[in-house]
């Protein structure tokens, strides 16, 4: 078992890598954790060693070597944030004849649902104007009112147009 208390200890570890998160990864036989800045350990002497300050001078002078957080990682994490900002502004939205709702798939699939449901009543005659629609926007729910087919039609194309922007 590794304590590094001793300065031999880190001759023992096998591997160095470097996590995304800044903290860097040791590997010795079937263990492994990780060494934080700030990290620090009781000495033999019950004196604190700084395991932080310790690791960085072992790397600064070349005694040990840590191998870069892998590019696949790094790439994971880049569209994983991607995904997070899209994300983001498609639940900020934009602002649609007046009303500000967010253009998620959500939203997308209720104008998708009432617009089929228009159409349907439209082939039997009958008509489901005039209509509130309650849609998702960064604050809450809000209701927008549309009078006919012709009105939530307009708005439709709008958002998808505003959507748009997404793909």
């Amino acid at each position: 078992m590794l304590t590094f208390k001793n300065d031999s200890d880190w001759d023992l570890v096998e591997r160095y890598q470097a996590n995304e998160d800044g903290s860097v990864q040791w590997f010795y036989q079937n263990s492994n954790a990780a060494i934080r800045p700030g990290m620090e350990l009781e000495g033999s002497d019950g004196e604190p060693i700084d395991l932080w300050a310790k690791y960085c001078e072992l790397r600064d002078n070349g005694t040990i070597t840590v191998q870069p957080v892998p590019q696949s990682e790094l790439d994971a994490i880049a569209a994983e944030q991607a995904k997070q900002a899209q994300d983001a502004l498609k639940r900020t939205g934009a602002e649609i004849n007046g009303h500000t709702i967010s253009l998620t798939e959500e939203n997308q699939n209720g104008l998708a649902a009432v617009m089929q449901g228009a159409q349907l009543a439209d082939e039997a005659g009958a008509s489901i104007f005039p209509l509130n629609f309650k849609a998702r926007s960064e604050a809450g729910e809000t209701i927008i009112p549309f009078a006919d087919m012709t009105e939530f039609k307009a708005f439709c194309l709008a958002f998808l147009q505003a959507r748009q922007q997404f793909f």
